[in-house]
């Protein structure tokens, strides 16, 4: 009877121990264990300071998955290096117009890779945005950019690639530098000078008592 009691405890012990296993899985995982998801890779050339791991990722202003990897990649024949961020998105976070409610953007590999191809084509491309002006956190912003210009390394066998535009602080910064600051300066100063001798230049002055007279 003793031999008896102590199987059923230990089966007792052993369904409520899987039974909170379970239960702390999904609570910190957020629910995400049994979703599925695809994976992508991008590659910038400027800095990611403020990009993390679990990041969002959004298309035109939506979160649709995360970001799981960012690492360096050197280039020995160039010598140069660029970031390597990898994310993926939720299955289920996309949905198709038109169809079922429970179609979703991706579906089979070759149906999702043509559907990309064509997006990319149209101007998809991903940028980096700042998330908080207060802690400097960025996030990976996708939007539509036509007519730009499809950057693409080429060295991820196994994820697909998908292309990025500089950050609109890489721009800034680039269009800051190429400018002739010390041109701009003499323009400014030749213009406030000329202005000033035309203000107190002695026609000026008569045309300012002529208008007082009238």
């Amino acid at each position: 009877m003793k031999k008896d009691v102590n199987k059923t405890l230990i089966g007792a012990f052993i369904v409520g121990a899987m039974a909170l296993l379970s239960a702390g899985v999904l609570v910190l995982g957020g629910g995400r264990l049994f979703e599925k998801s695809d994976r992508f890779v991008l590659y910038f050339s400027g800095s990611v300071k403020g990009l993390g791991t679990g990041a969002p990722v959004q298309l035109k202003g939506v979160t649709m998955g995360q970001v799981t990897g960012i690492n360096l990649v050197y280039n020995p024949e160039k010598e140069t290096f660029l970031n390597r961020v990898t994310f993926e998105i939720t299955q289920g976070a996309i949905k198709i117009a038109g169809g079922s409610a429970n179609k979703n953007f991706l579906g089979h590999e070759d149906a999702l890779g043509a559907t990309i191809d064509r997006l990319i084509e149209d101007g998809l491309r991903a940028k980096l945005k700042i998330q908080s002006f207060v802690t400097g956190q960025l996030l990976v912003a996708f939007d539509f950019y036509p007519n730009t210009p499809i950057h693409l390394v080429g060295i991820d066998d196994d994820l697909r690639e998908l292309p990025t535009l500089p950050s609109d602080l890489e721009e800034l910064a680039r269009t800051v530098d190429a400018l002739d600051i010390g041109g701009l300066v003499d323009t400014v100063t030749n213009v406030a000078g000329g202005i000033d001798e035309l203000v107190n230049s002695t026609d000026m002055k008569a045309l300012a008592a002529n208008v007082n007279q009238t």
